[in-house]
């Protein structure tokens, strides 16, 4: 690839990079010097250009299905440990040690509401 050339051809870019392939095999006498340039090479060249956006389609087909299962799978996660944190309540109570184990306070060091006084507010 020359340098410079990391941009994608725009839709319009690639249908007159069609057209001209078409008007090139439409010329019954065009015999070019150059062997990569003849009708057959240009083909060649289509074909796999078609090809490579065939497997991105389908690679960007399966990323849009793997990130969907990721996602569910993580929700999946979730709500699993939702119901083990309720287990631990339930089982150990809502001040042990089991609480700090899964990410949630004690209830000993939650802080205490305090009353407010008319002057404060």
């Amino acid at each position: 690839m020359a340098p410079g050339r990391v941009r994608r051809l725009s839709p319009d870019e690639i249908r007159a990079l069609r057209n001209a392939v078409i008007g090139v095999r439409s010329l019954p006498d065009y015999q070019p010097r150059n062997h990569d340039y003849n009708a057959d090479a240009l083909e060649e060249l289509v074909a796999a250009m078609d090809h490579n956006h065939a497997v991105e389609v389908r690679v960007l087909q399966e990323a849009a299905i793997t990130r969907t299962s990721s996602q569910a799978s993580e929700w999946a996660l979730y709500d699993r440990l939702l119901g083990v944190k309720d287990e631990l309540r339930a089982q150990y109570g809502p001040d042990s040690y089991a609480m700090q184990l899964v990410g949630l306070k004690r209830k000993s060091e939650r802080r205490r509401p305090t009353r407010r006084s008319a002057s404060q507010g």
